[in-house]
């Protein structure tokens, strides 16, 4: 199957990926940090044309909003899920999915602009991955928002691991407007006092 941009993208079969993931294993290095538990996610892994990605779609479509719904849901959960050892398949799993299904909006109005909320949520979380190395990534994270220019409150998520921050920041960078700015931070100290009853 080839990409618009016409790079070719590498198709193995879940079994071959299992395989792949054994041998990592043995190797010392990490295995996938995916859990696909969606039927149909677990297809897009087995596809090499994009006429069969196609037809996944057609049948995705046919079986009706809610298999579409749980495969959109799963899709998420992948990509809150994934380290930079999946930073490839994660990419290529996304791909095929458009492929599959280019116009989610025909199906629900609400999903008109997820395969671009996704893909921002891809490319921002790789190159978090990219940007912080694995020493860096113990301790508290928060994710912070702010516009100056309105009265507005500073927005925070507290007490994060650096995985769940980075896809929290991913997830709100694509919807960032105009002045605001968000931010990654992680907590060197903290001091907690709780009010008594």
């Amino acid at each position: 199957m080839t990409r618009t941009d016409g790079t070719r993208v590498t198709q193995k079969s879940t079994e071959q990926m299992d395989v792949q993931e054994q041998q990592e294993t043995a190797s010392g290095q990490r295995t996938s940090s995916l859990a696909i538990t969606s039927p149909w996610v677990q297809a897009l892994l087995t596809l090499e044309e994009e006429t069969a990605c196609k037809q996944l779609g057609e049948q995705m479509t046919e079986a009706g909003f809610a298999a579409v719904r749980e495969w959109l849901d799963d899709l998420r959960v992948q990509l809150k899920r994934f380290e930079e050892h999946d930073m490839d398949r994660m990419a290529a799993i996304l791909h095929r999915a458009q492929l599959a299904l280019p116009h989610p909006e025909k199906i629900s109005p609400s999903w008109q602009s997820i395969w671009q909320e996704y893909t921002t949520i891809l490319q921002s979380k790789i190159q978090l991955l990219k940007q912080f190395p694995s020493q860096v990534r113990t301790g508290e994270w928060q994710v912070l928002m702010d516009n100056p220019y309105t009265q507005q409150g500073i927005v925070c998520y507290p007490s994060l691991t650096f995985m769940d921050a980075i896809y929290l920041f991913a997830y709100f960078r694509a919807e960032l407007h105009p002045n605001e700015y968000i931010r990654l931070q992680r907590i060197e100290t903290v001091w907690t006092e709780q009010g008594g009853h």
